[in-house]
């Protein structure tokens, strides 16, 4: 009997150290995703091109899968992916501005660029609705003035201004996350 006791406990406390492993594996590897996502934090605030925003979400997306991997289900894991889902978002918006059309024509580029940009907004009006609703005003103050549809619903939006709300979300969903974490 005795046996079966000290064997019992054994296996509880290996247990215990099991799981002790395993919660410091997920802590470190959220860390190591956040420690990304505030790098591409700190670029913004200090000042990027597309390119290195692109790296720094190349870089990134490891470590961002690495941690989702590990613990998919959490409110801290939901904070990262909707981070650098909103980062990914930017970036796609911010490439619209490189959107050319075949015929090499400026009036075709831009259309090209603000249909690029009107093939996101499904997406952003899903991430963010409250933009979307932003969006939607000004839409349709602009039509109210030109007595007609637009074309395109971003051809007389900020490009920069959609960003820039994009990216304070992102900073937001950012500090949520560190503060998941510290909990």
């Amino acid at each position: 009997m005795l046996k079966k006791v000290i064997l019992f406990s054994v296996f509880i406390s290996l247990a215990a150290c099991g799981d002790n492993a395993k919660d410091s594996a997920k802590k470190e590897s959220a860390q190591a995703a956040l420690d990304k996502l505030k790098a591409i934090d700190a670029a913004i605030t200090i000042s990027t091109n597309v390119g290195n925003y692109g790296e720094l979400l190349v870089d990134a997306k490891p470590a961002i899968d690495s941690y989702v991997e590990i613990d998919s289900s959490s409110e801290l894991s939901e904070a990262i992916s909707q981070t650098f889902d909103g980062h990914r978002l930017a970036f796609d918006w911010w490439q619209c501005d490189f959107a050319k059309s075949e015929t090499n024509n400026a009036s075709d580029d831009i259309d090209a660029e603000n249909q690029c940009r009107d093939n996101l907004l499904p997406k952003l009006y899903d991430m963010y609705p409250d933009i979307g609703v932003k969006i939607d005003e000004v839409v349709e103050a602009k039509e109210v003035e030109l007595g007609r549809p637009l074309t395109y619903k971003t051809s007389w939006l900020d490009p920069d201004s959609i960003i820039q709300n994009i990216w304070k979300k992102t900073g937001d969903s950012t500090d949520l996350a560190a503060s998941l974490l510290e909990d």
